[in-house]
């Protein structure tokens, strides 16, 4: 039986008389404290182990490990399986779909994205119109920038001198041609309207069938304009023949070129002639007509003027021969300027040419030939070629 150390008497103080031997003994006294645990060294961690033991992780301190497959991690595998999607968009036609492994500047997109004709707008264009005669211009919705041309109407080309035998007879003088001008415009600049002007071409001098009498000049074309924001002027008539002369028509201006001057008659009753200046970017002037020396000598027509001396494909129109009208001159669409008429020839034994018509638009007209009194008369003088207005607009 098993006793505490509270099962057993206190001990006295000493009183002096205690031998050693009475105090041994009771030192003797044995506890019961039973059988001590038997354990072998190897069952207790040594100080160094104990040590690791005290800053070791415990399982606990690091929690549940993740589980992943290996596919997850395989970056070169999802960037292939990214692009077999991207080609099966693209092999079934669906070219509306954005796959959702591209990019926005350098931002990657969350889902497919579904494009239409509305999220990527019309494609940007013009509307060219073009008047031909006066009118209102109304602005489009939408337009941003306009880009408008003007040209002023040409003059028409003087009809022949009719006179006796042994004296000078001139040709009409050709037509002046109207002159070019050429604007860019904001959209917010113009109005919803604006007010177109043609300006009509010059009437040519009519043939002159009384003895002895000059010819008749052509008359001024008309200016052309757009609103109050642009315009062009026009090209004057070209003089009657006289026995001494057959004036030129003027050239119109405007603020890119003016037009072409007309050709001027022989003072002998010479050829025709050849505008002397020719337009760069403008109608051209009409060329004069023949005339009959005072030896009774006819002539052909001048050649029209060019639709602009740097218009590859633009050429005069050639003067009549002898009793022969000018050619008509030459349109020039993509540049919307006119060649001059050439002049007609003249004749000494039946009705003189008449001058050639002049081309669209705003060429001069030509002028016409002198004639013999009582055999025929002179030829006339043709009209000049009304202006036209061009408005580009661009959205």
């Amino acid at each position: 039986m098993s006793k505490k150390f509270s099962d057993f008497p206190a001990a006295g103080p000493l009183t002096g008389g205690e031998t050693a031997a009475g105090l041994q003994a009771g030192a003797n006294v044995q506890l019961p404290l039973g059988t001590a645990a038997a354990h072998a060294d190897t069952d207790f961690a040594t100080a160094a182990q104990g040590a690791k033991a005290d800053s070791a992780v415990q399982p606990g301190d690091i929690g549940t490990a993740a589980t992943h497959a290996a596919t997850d991690f395989d970056a070169a595998g999802a960037a292939a399986a990214a692009q077999s999607a991207a080609e099966a968009h693209a092999d079934a036609g669906d070219a509306t779909l954005v796959p959702n492994t591209r990019t926005v500047n350098g931002h990657p997109l969350s889902s497919d994205v579904v494009v239409t004709a509305a999220d990527v707008g019309a494609a940007a264009n013009c509307k060219i119109e073009v008047f031909t005669t006066s009118g209102t211009w109304t602005k489009a919705t939408g337009a941003l920038s306009h880009r408008v041309l003007v040209i002023g109407g040409g003059g028409g080309g003087g009809s022949g001198r009719r006179g006796a035998a042994g004296t000078v007879r001139c040709g009409g003088g050709g037509g002046g041609g109207g002159g070019r001008s050429e604007a860019f415009f904001r959209a917010t600049d113009l109005g919803a309207t604006e007010t177109v002007t043609i300006g009509g071409g010059g009437a040519g001098g009519a043939a002159i069938t009384t003895d002895d009498t000059n010819g008749g000049a052509g008359s001024s074309g008309v200016q052309t304009s757009f609103g109050s924001w642009l315009r062009a002027t026009a090209g004057t008539g070209g003089g009657g023949g006289t026995n001494a002369a057959g004036t030129n028509g003027q050239s119109g201006g405007g603020m890119i070129s003016n037009g072409g001057n007309g050709g001027a008659a022989s003072t002998t009753g010479g050829a025709g002639a050849a505008p002397s200046v020719n337009a760069n970017f403008a109608p051209g002037g009409g060329g004069s007509g023949g005339g009959i020396t005072s030896g009774d000598a006819e002539s052909a027509g001048g050649n029209g003027g060019t639709a602009g001396t740097y218009v590859i494909s633009s050429s005069g129109a050639a003067g009549g021969a002898i009793a022969t009208a000018g050619t008509a001159g030459t349109a020039n669409a993509p540049s919307f300027h006119g060649g001059g008429g050439g002049g007609g020839g003249s004749s000494k034994t039946t009705n003189a040419g008449a001058g050639g018509a002049a081309a669209v638009y705003g060429a001069g007209g030509g002028g016409g030939g002198a004639s013999l009194n009582a055999t025929g008369n002179s030829g006339a003088g043709a009209a000049g070629a009304a202006g036209v207005v061009v408005i580009f607009t661009y959205f």
